[in-house]
């Protein structure tokens, strides 16, 4: 399976039931996500996933990636964890996992 915007192999988690219940969690529940929570390999950056280069050309890439993924009018992939998210489920995804990143380096 690919990841959101069809570019990288990734494998899913979850079982049916279980994606249900986490992503009504995950995105509904008002609780900030815990830390510590392992991501999968293959987009973990000391792993398969994409390495640091230097803060500022990341900076860069993020913004340019977040913009490609405002403006994507294509199907996305399915998560990982939830399966296929509608639009709306999407997006508000996006600013719980930037919200979530952004607390954790208390930005």
């Amino acid at each position: 399976m690919k990841t959101l915007l069809n570019d990288r192999d990734r494998s899913e988690v979850l079982d049916r039931l279980s994606r249900v219940i986490y992503k009504w969690a995950a995105l509904w529940m008002p609780l900030q996500w815990p830390h510590g929570i392992k991501t999968r390999p293959e987009i973990d950056q000391q792993q398969g996933g994409t390495q640091p280069v230097e803060f500022a050309s990341d900076v860069e890439k993020l913004r340019t990636l977040f913009d490609q993924f405002c403006g994507w009018k294509g199907e996305f992939a399915p998560h990982a964890m939830f399966g296929q998210l509608s639009r709306t489920e999407r997006m508000w995804h996006a600013y719980l996992h930037m919200d979530h990143h952004l607390r954790q380096f208390g930005a």
